[in-house]
């Protein structure tokens, strides 16, 4: 019912007896039903969607910066690929710098044989007298007990050099290897490939 007394087709009175805001004399809540009569009482922000109806974000892009979680998370995916590359790219196993000589070692198993390399890396910048470098290569078990043991050494001069050794096949997963480069050292652990 509306206030002079008409039966409106659109609205609906429920006066409820027992509120006490009614005793009040304050109007009774009304409804409408009309999608006409809601929209007129709707914020502007509503009256858009309604007129313009669903419109998704064109493209990926755009879908992936609609709002600023998804912007965050748009960050994060791109930061994340971008350490996966870097890593991927730079990450050479084995590779250790011993003092002035980047070093990379390479252990391999064919037949009943293990096969070292122990690579001295071509640095064009290095203007220093000859360095000496030896390695001490062990062969350990799963307890690190040396199964066997061969010195390698030879003088760096800035020029790639290779050290290698041949030592029988014990099993072993992993060849620990004491370096030293002029006054530096390090100890490198390497992975023996058996693929």
């Amino acid at each position: 019912m509306t206030k002079d007394g008409e039966s409106g087709e659109d609205e609906f009175t429920d006066p409820i007896p027992e509120d006490p805001a009614q005793a009040d004399g304050r109007e009774s809540v009304v409804f409408h039903y009309s999608r006409s009569k809601r929209l007129e009482r709707a914020p502007e922000i509503v009256k858009k969607a309604y007129r313009e109806g669903y419109t998704p974000n064109k493209g990926f892009l755009k879908g992936l910066t609609a709002n600023a979680g998804l912007k965050s998370i748009l960050a994060v995916i791109v930061i994340l690929c971008a350490l996966i590359v870097f890593l991927t790219v730079t990450n050479i196993p084995g590779a250790i710098s011993v003092g002035t000589v980047p070093m990379r070692a390479k252990a391999f198993c064919f037949e009943d044989k293990l096969y070292f390399t122990l690579t001295c890396e071509q640095e064009p910048k290095f203007d220093q007298d000859p360095i000496p470098v030896t390695a001490t290569v062990q062969v350990i078990d799963t307890v690190e007990n040396v199964l066997d043991s061969r010195e390698l050494s030879g003088m760096y001069s800035g020029e790639e050099m290779l050290l290698r050794a041949v030592m029988r096949d014990e099993g072993t997963e992993s060849i620990r290897v004491n370096l030293s480069a002029g006054g530096a050292k390090r100890v490198l652990l390497v992975t023996v490939d058996r693929k």
